[in-house]
């Protein structure tokens, strides 16, 4: 099933954890998010928990992967890895 763009955003990490905003457009829910790095290293994870800046999954600057599922985007939170603050530019899709 193809999809479609929904939304953008973009969002600075720092020291405190920070969720995603996502969207809700309708009729259809937002499904996956295209994530890149930049400025720094961050570390995430998706399972609700805040991750520390040397627990979660590590994503260097430069780094994009996608993140799929409902819940996996509500519960996404990112830190900064170091002593720089990252940002994030994320691109919602919903299915067609």
């Amino acid at each position: 099933m193809p999809f479609l763009i929904a939304s953008h955003e973009t969002l600075a990490v720092s020291t405190t954890a920070v969720s995603l905003t996502v969207p809700t457009p309708t009729p259809r829910s937002v499904t996956r998010a295209y994530i890149k790095v930049y400025d720094a290293a961050i570390r995430w994870r998706d399972d609700g928990t805040a991750p520390t800046a040397s627990v979660g999954h590590r994503e260097a600057a430069g780094d994009a992967f996608f993140l799929d599922g409902v819940t996996n985007l509500t519960n996404f939170k990112a830190i900064r890895k170091d002593s720089t603050n990252a940002e994030l530019n994320i691109i919602y899709f919903r299915e067609e």
